[in-house]
């Protein structure tokens, strides 16, 4: 595994339970904490929910996992180390439009130039409604 390699060139102490979290949630898409225990519990029936979370935390810390909530009112954990992005999030039908991450780049450097703030949004999700749903709503006031 590429990322443990580098992880570990870098210093980085890996355990078995970061690797199992790390090898799940690589490729998986968007899985809960406990979708993820659930996939690790197979190979280390031992393993409970605080170092799962203490595990998503971690990858989150170092930049490889992303936690976000895109409209189920629960967080989701992604693999993002090589491909940040965000996702547009339907309210009426729940479709999904993955955005790339440069599209925030003139946000940021906005925010950064107008309040001196320095915009941490590693994976976000923006909520409205797709070209397929938009005409319904139109006409609906702003919630």
């Amino acid at each position: 595994m590429e990322t443990a390699q580098e992880l570990r060139a870098r210093g980085y102490r890996l355990t078995p339970q970061r690797l199992l979290v790390l090898d799940v949630i690589k490729g998986a898409g968007h899985l809960t904490a406990e979708e993820v225990l659930q996939r690790v519990l197979p190979d280390y029936p031992m393993i409970n929910a605080a170092t799962i979370y203490r595990s998503l935390q971690w990858l989150k810390n170092m930049g490889l996992v992303a936690e976000t909530d895109l409209g189920d009112e629960c967080r989701v954990f992604e693999y993002i180390a090589d491909h940040p992005h965000h996702h547009l999030t339907c309210l009426s039908c729940g479709r999904q439009i993955e955005l790339p991450d440069e599209i925030l780049r003139g946000l940021r450097e906005h925010i950064e130039a107008e309040y001196g703030f320095s915009l941490r949004a590693d994976h976000m999700g923006l909520f409205g409604y797709c070209a397929a749903c938009r005409h319904q709503h139109d006409e609906a006031p702003l919630e």
